[in-house]
């Protein structure tokens, strides 16, 4: 009786702090609560899916997953608010344990977060059960076949990237009757190449997959990329920033291929018709890094030790999913290390010697027609 009645006692108190929580508003939020706006970010391809519904949270919704300081309880009051905002049934928003992996596992009922299985990308055909992907740096993927009624998420740092989960998630969701040209795909908020230093041993695993990857890495923070015949440097780098107005590696840019990726506030409702208005004005609570922490500084001319360079891990994930012949395909151009006051970033809190802090949801469900 006395567990029982502990549990109960529990379940309430849950219950009064959501209702609290969700009733509100993003304005009249207190600092020490949300000093961020609860902002969300779309992809146009995706968004223009009746059947289909998705969302990018950004930091100001919290911390996401497990790690951090955030505790048990204040990651279900996240979570929850989350799934209030998609409309889906309470523990309907689904996250693997993430393992940096290329296992896939096709959803067909609901598990609890114990029992999550340990894997880093999800497909499925039902509807009302938001597939999960978290990320502080890495790349979230979101896909869909309307037509098919089947979408999926892969979670893509690099070693997934390279290691096959974006090949595996799509040969799981045509298991389900998707086809490829039909699909298309969002990649959310990642790590930019200007932030993302990486070593010589890094290089190497990606030539071994192919020579072309080569284009993916540049030996300066503002001048060339690698060249693999010479070995060297091309002065002439590929044309990865994907049309006019659009550079995903400028933190600044709100563009890609000429069309706005924007931003919503938590009281609009999801997938509004024109989604892609201007983002709202996030106060720049966190200070940016400095070159001597990490972070390339725009116009600057310092050279990057011997056998270092800067990694585009969007550019190379944008690259694969063509490759695969994904009908369209869209990517964010946020850097999440060069805007720790939008997004969670590892290398952002690596670097300045803090304790990371969470992680962000990207999510995206079928709904009932």
């Amino acid at each position: 009786m006395r567990g029982s009645f502990n549990l109960a006692l529990l379940k309430n108190y849950f219950d009064l702090w959501r209702k609290i929580y969700l009733s509100i508003p993003v304005r009249n939020f207190p600092a020490c609560l949300c000093p961020m706006s609860k902002e969300i970010l779309f992809a146009p391809n995706l968004s223009a899916l009746s059947s289909v519904r998705h969302a990018f949270f950004t930091r100001g919704w919290g911390n996401g997953g497990f790690s951090g300081q955030g505790a048990l309880g204040e990651l279900a009051v996240v979570r929850a608010g989350m799934e209030e905002y998609l409309r889906v049934e309470p523990r309907h928003l689904l996250c693997c344990e993430q393992i940096h992996s290329n296992e896939v596992v096709t959803v067909s009922e609901i598990w609890r977060g114990q029992n999550a299985p340990r894997a880093d990308a999800m497909v499925t055909n039902k509807t009302g059960i938001a597939l999960g992907i978290l990320t502080a740096d890495c790349a979230p993927i979101l896909l869909a076949d309307s037509e098919a009624g089947v979408i999926g998420a892969a979670h893509a740092g690099w070693r997934g990237a390279v290691g096959g989960v974006i090949e595996n998630t799509i040969a799981a969701m045509e298991k389900l009757g998707a086809r490829r040209g039909d699909i298309r795909a969002a990649l959310g908020p990642c790590i930019g190449r200007d932030s993302y230093e990486v070593g010589g041993e890094f290089l190497a695993a990606f030539l071994a997959e192919g020579e072309g990857n080569g284009r993916f890495f540049r030996d300066s923070c503002c001048s060339s990329f690698f060249d693999t015949e010479s070995g060297g440097s091309s002065p002439s780098p590929p044309a990865l920033t994907g049309g006019e107005g659009g550079d995903r590696n400028s933190p600044k840019s709100k563009t890609w291929n000429g069309v706005r990726w924007g931003g919503e506030n938590a009281n609009d409702p999801p997938n509004p018709p024109h989604p892609f208005r201007s983002t709202s004005q996030v106060p720049r609570s966190v200070p940016p890094l400095s070159p001597r922490e990490g972070r390339a500084e725009r116009g600057c001319r310092r050279r990057l030790p011997i056998n270092h360079y800067h990694f585009d891990l969007s550019g190379y994930i944008v690259e694969k999913l063509r490759g695969l012949g994904i009908g369209s395909v869209e990517s964010s151009p946020a850097d999440t290390c060069a805007e720790p006051e939008r997004f969670f970033s590892h290398r952002y809190s690596t670097l300045r010697g803090e304790k990371r802090e969470g992680n962000l949801v990207s999510t995206i469900l079928l709904t009932a027609q």
